[in-house]
């Protein structure tokens, strides 16, 4: 070693394996809002809709595509317009992404009741898909509404 690069940062280089491998005990970070809601209220919702949440909850992280896949959503979110949103969770697992998004709605307002699908129309013809997928919604007494849909992983 020469004295000049003695006293210079030695940044280690991560391996791809280490990287690139699917962490298998990563549950997703939240429940789903709207599968709260809609047990808090005693309704129902269609058994697809549990059955993606429970496939959801316990599928392997993917790390690489998820976090990519994550931003690219969010990035292409930013870019929708005419929605006022109050919060937005997107998280993606290894074959599919969880969007879920609330706002607030004035009670009694026809105005909005909820995340109109001209938005998701939109949104998801800009990440590259051609069928609509239709969220799921619920309304609180509050006026919260909260949308979720579950995005299939697309053939990189």
């Amino acid at each position: 070693m020469t004295p000049s690069s003695e006293n210079r940062p030695v940044v280690q280089a991560e391996s791809v394996e280490t990287v690139a491998a699917p962490s298998i005990s990563t549950p997703a970070a939240t429940p789903a809002v709207v599968l709260q809601m809609v047990d808090q209220r005693g309704l129902n919702v269609l058994p697809i809709v549990r059955e993606n949440e429970k496939a959801f909850m316990i599928e392997p992280l993917d790390p690489l595509w998820s976090r990519s896949r994550e931003a690219e959503i969010l990035e292409q979110l930013a870019q929708v317009s005419g929605v006022r949103l109050s919060t937005v969770e997107v998280e993606c697992r290894t074959s599919m992404c969880r969007l879920q998004f609330t706002q607030n709605v004035v009670n009694g307002s026809d105005e909005h009741r909820g995340v109109p699908s001209p938005f998701y129309a939109e949104l998801l013809a800009r990440l590259g898909y051609e069928q609509m997928i239709r969220p799921v919604m619920a309304r609180d007494n509050a006026g919260t509404v909260a949308s979720l849909a579950y995005l299939p992983r697309q053939h990189d």
